[in-house]
């Protein structure tokens, strides 16, 4: 009787926690999306949704994985990429088209060796079958650069700006740079 009851104080009082914190109003805004788009582009705007929202803290959810909005049910928006194709429970909220970008102070000159390649810095986001990477390699003649590959956009992005070489960069993910 004694191992009993102490089991059933120990559940009950865990459903008393889960209730009283069922009951509290929640404040928060939980925005899950990749981390480049983290980095590049919701941080940027995190002052405007904050003066936009000033009774609610946005709490910004980086991961690269998909999520299930049913099973994370703290998360009230989540922001991936895709494909056109679209599940019935999504909204498309924009497009966004890849870009070549260098800093102004990237430059091969006359005084450059002639067999020296450009670089060329690409995001290659590891296997995934949900997230497909972007098929530049139809784009771009890697004959006439040194490819280098980054699992993050935001790595890219970090070498063009020090001026190391062209980056394959989203125009929505560039822009704060720009």
């Amino acid at each position: 009787g004694e191992k009993l009851a102490t089991a059933c104080n120990t559940h009950l009082r865990q459903l008393d926690h889960l209730v009283t914190e069922f009951q509290q109003p929640k404040t928060d805004i939980s925005i899950s999306c990749c981390n480049s788009f983290a980095a590049l582009w919701l941080t940027p705007k995190s002052t405007e949704i904050n003066d936009t929202f000033p009774n609610n803290v946005l709490k910004i959810c980086a991961s690269d994985s998909l999520i299930d909005l049913k099973r994370e049910q703290h998360i009230d928006l989540a922001l991936r990429y895709g494909g056109d194709e679209q599940i019935s429970d999504e909204v498309l909220l924009g497009t966004e088209k890849i870009c070549l970008f260098k800093h102004p102070e990237y430059k091969l000159d006359e005084t450059t060796d002639p067999t020296e390649k450009p670089v060329l810095f690409v995001t290659e986001w590891p296997e995934n079958e949900l997230l497909k990477n972007i098929d530049w390699h139809n784009w771009i003649d890697t004959s006439k650069y040194h490819v280098k590959t980054f699992q993050q956009e935001f790595f890219v992005l970090q070498a063009v700006m020090t001026g190391q070489g062209y980056g394959l960069l989203s125009n929505v993910l560039s822009t704060s740079a720009v």
